[in-house]
C-alpha cells in the first residue's frame, strides 16, 4: 500500500472527528491498555495531520490503521472504523494480518450483533455513591488528572476550592463525567494506585 493513501484515509477520519473526541482519540492512543504506546509529548496539541505521523513513525503504515480503528472502537465509533476500513479496502483492497482491525471494521456487521448487549456501567459510575462518601484525600488523585489533562487548572481549583471532602468528589465527577471512558479510566486507575484497598472492597461489592 502507499503510504499516501494510509496518510490520506488516516486523515479524512481523524478531520471529521469533533474537538473533543479527537482529543479523548490522543488521550487513548497515550493510554493504550494494550500494545505500544506513544508519548504524551509527540502528540499533545498537535493538528491530525502530525498525530497521524507520529502514529505512521511508531507503529508503521499498516498496523497505524490497526491502532486507528481500535481506538476509534473503543470510543464506540464503529461507524467511523468501518468507514476507515472501507475506504483503505476500495483504495488499496487492504486487509490487516490480524483477525480485527480494518478487515473485521470494514464488514458490516452481523444481523445477531444489531441489538447490542447493554453496555456495564464503568467503575466509577457504578460506585459514584461510596466514592462520594468515603474518599477522604480527593487531591492527590486530582494532581494525576491535570497531569493527563483530564481537568484543567481551573476546574482542579474549582474542586479544591470545595469545603467538604464529600462535595470536592461531586465536583469532580461533574467533570468526570465530560470526559467519557478515557478520563474515567484515568480516574480508575488513579483510585487504583492511591486507594488500593477502598478499589478491592468495591469490586468484591
Amino acid at each position: 500500500m502507499a503510504p499516501r493513501d494510509i496518510r490520506q484515509c488516516l486523515e479524512s477520519i481523524l478531520d471529521d472527528l469533533s474537538e473533543d473526541i479527537f482529543r479523548r482519540f490522543v488521550n487513548e492512543l497515550v493510554h493504550r491498555k494494550q500494545g505500544q504506546k506513544v508519548p504524551k509529548k509527540k502528540v499533545e496539541k498537535k493538528e491530525t495531520y502530525e498525530v497521524v505521523e507520529v502514529m505512521i513513525e511508531t507503529f508503521t503504515e499498516n498496523p497505524a490503521v490497526d491502532v486507528a480503528v481500535e481506538l476509534l472502537e473503543s470510543l464506540s465509533l464503529a461507524a467511523k472504523a468501518r468507514e476507515l476500513g472501507i475506504a483503505l479496502a476500495q483504495k488499496c483492497g487492504y486487509e490487516a494480518a490480524s483477525g480485527r482491525g480494518v478487515a473485521a471494521a470494514a464488514a458490516p456487521p452481523p444481523a445477531a450483533a444489531v441489538t447490542a448487549a447493554p453496555k456495564e456501567k464503568h467503575f466509577v459510575d457504578k460506585h459514584r455513591t461510596a466514592l462520594i462518601s468515603k474518599l477522604s484525600q480527593i487531591m492527590p488523585i486530582c494532581d494525576v488528572l491535570l497531569d493527563n489533562d483530564v481537568i484543567n487548572a481551573e476546574k482542579y481549583n474549582e474542586i479544591k476550592a470545595q469545603t467538604t471532602s464529600a462535595n470536592q468528589v461531586r465536583k469532580l465527577y461533574d467533570y468526570i463525567n465530560e470526559t467519557g471512558d478515557a478520563g474515567k479510566d484515568i480516574f480508575y486507575q488513579a483510585l487504583k494506585e492511591q486507594n488500593p484497598y477502598l478499589v478491592k472492597d468495591l469490586e468484591r461489592n
